[in-house]
């Protein structure tokens, strides 16, 4: 009876190995028991099996990937930034120098300046030819300007004097300090500010039996309706202090 019984058993557990074994293959599990040279071949389903520490990695690298990316991007948007402020900076220095240059430009044409610089002289003369040609003495005489003509011409305190003909030269021969310009043939109202500036002939008021000569009409208007308010003063007052033209440069910046 118990040869029998172990006899069953033995025979019973062959049959359930085989049946196992059976089984895992029927499945497609690759995994064998002996065989192969005893080599255990890895299972089909373990490539589809999530590998923590590949995940991990994969995942690292995909944030440091992210990572340089903005930083790239970054750089490229501050880049940008700073060839855009270029450009402006650029743009703007362009139009400092034309502005400087186009302040200069009008400056010299129009002997703006300070009247402490004194850089035009006592008389507003161009190539040394005072109140450019007209005859000073015609505002007067025919009240209205009138250019002079180099026949009837006159050296006087350093600047030539044109005149339309002899009467009117030998009469400002008798009396210049009466007929010349006030404020040396400078724009009334600039030197009321404390600057010069050019004339313009056809803008002139005679006011007291002086002549006073303006850039244009719109400056001997501004010039008139302020005489009350004390232009004329103010005008007298700039023109005694200015600096002589013999005092030295730096001086006169000053």
């Amino acid at each position: 009876m118990t040869g029998c019984t172990t006899g069953f058993i033995v025979l019973s557990s062959s049959y359930i190995m085989h049946v196992h074994t059976y089984s895992y293959r029927k499945k497609g599990d690759s995994t064998r028991i002996g065989g192969d040279n005893g080599r255990a071949r890895p299972c089909a389903g373990a490539s589809s099996r999530p590998d923590p520490r590949r995940d991990i990695d994969a995942g690292s690298l995909a944030r440091v990937l992210e990572e340089q990316q903005r930083r790239e991007q970054h750089c490229r948007t501050r880049m940008a930034i700073h060839a855009k402020h270029l450009r402006i900076e650029r743009w703007l220095a362009l139009a400092v120098v034309v502005f400087l240059v186009s302040a200069l430009d009008f400056a010299l044409g129009h002997r703006v300046a300070p009247i402490s610089w004194g850089l035009w002289g006592k008389y507003n003369a161009t190539s040394g030819l005072a109140l450019k040609g007209y005859d000073p003495v015609a505002y007067f005489v025919s009240g209205k300007p009138v250019e002079g003509t180099r026949q009837f011409s006159v050296d006087w305190d350093g600047v030539r004097w044109r005149f339309a003909d002899a009467g009117d030269r030998d009469l400002f021969l008798t009396d210049p300090q009466s007929f010349v310009p006030q404020f040396g043939g400078y724009c009334a109202l600039a030197v009321s500010k404390g600057f010069t500036a050019d004339i313009a002939p056809q803008a002139w008021v005679i006011y007291e039996q002086k002549l006073y000569l303006f850039g244009d009409a719109n400056a001997r208007a501004e010039w008139v309706a302020t005489l009350a308010r004390g232009s004329l003063k103010s005008a007298e007052a700039n023109w005694r202090n200015r600096a002589p033209r013999s005092s030295p440069l730096w001086w006169r910046l000053l």
